[in-house]
């Protein structure tokens, strides 16, 4: 019969590989998505209704990736430390490609960096706040999906479509496969 603890350690393992397998799917779903447009749509917005292109909104949720990673060694998190880089917003190729980097990391990501504690700070805090590698991963694949339902719509504004469940939270697409309903007809605030 296998040890307890080693079944403990399989679970918390297999958790955690979901987790990073979850924000590998939605950043491919950002792929398939850019891969139907061109500079010119990247670069565009819907004024009034939206401020910020999608450019800014991939640009936006690709930095805080790139700040999990970058701080990741020094264990405490700051996503207000991003570059904010103007290249990553206007040109679709950077974004494809800083995609593929991310992905690159998390296909590559050590296990071990789950057994260290880690902080995070913001602009609304004063002092650190303890988190977990878990606690990042969920908040970076649900930060990701939240801009692809702004994106969605911006999308759906300049007349293209996106793939059914684009923008849809995983919980939300869980609810609708239990009830029976289409993730399609769903929106991410169920």
């Amino acid at each position: 019969m296998p040890d307890i603890n080693l079944q403990a350690i399989e679970r918390k393992n297999a958790n955690r590989k979901a987790l990073i397998d979850a924000n590998i799917k939605s950043l491919e779903e950002g792929e398939t998505l850019l891969a139907g447009l061109n500079d010119d749509l990247y670069r565009k917005g819907v004024r009034p209704i939206f401020e910020s292109t999608l450019g800014a909104h991939f640009r936006h949720f690709i930095e805080h990736y790139q700040c999990f990673f970058l701080q990741l060694p020094q264990r405490r998190f700051c996503y207000d430390d991003r570059q904010r880089n103007q290249a990553l917003e206007e040109d679709l190729n950077i974004a494809l490609n800083d995609i593929s980097a991310v992905k690159s990391k998390f296909r590559e990501f050590d296990f071990g960096s789950f057994e260290h504690t880690y902080t995070i700070c913001d602009d609304q805090t004063e002092e650190d706040v303890a988190t977990s590698l878990e606690r990042e991963l969920i908040f970076l694949q649900s930060h990701t999906v939240h801009h692809y339902a702004i994106i969605a719509a911006i999308v759906r504004a300049l007349g293209k479509t996106t793939l059914t469940g684009f923008g849809v939270a995983i919980a939300t697409k869980n609810f609708d496969i239990r009830s029976g309903q289409n993730s399609e007809d769903s929106s991410c605030a169920q």
